[in-house]
């Protein structure tokens, strides 16, 4: 493997926690605004639970 190739491989490992940290923080964050709406929901449909 020349060193230009190996360099390069090297980047993108290193970038990988990076891309997934920000990947799990975004869908943590939908998971929370979906959980919100659903019970948004449930009291307009229902008038189960509050806000």
């Amino acid at each position: 493997m020349t060193t230009k190739a190996y360099d390069s491989l090297e980047e993108k490992v290193k970038s990988h926690p990076t891309e997934l940290e920000e990947v799990y923080k975004a869908l943590m964050e939908n998971k929370k605004e979906l959980s919100e709406a659903q019970k948004k929901w449930l009291i307009l449909e229902f008038g189960i639970g509050t806000l």
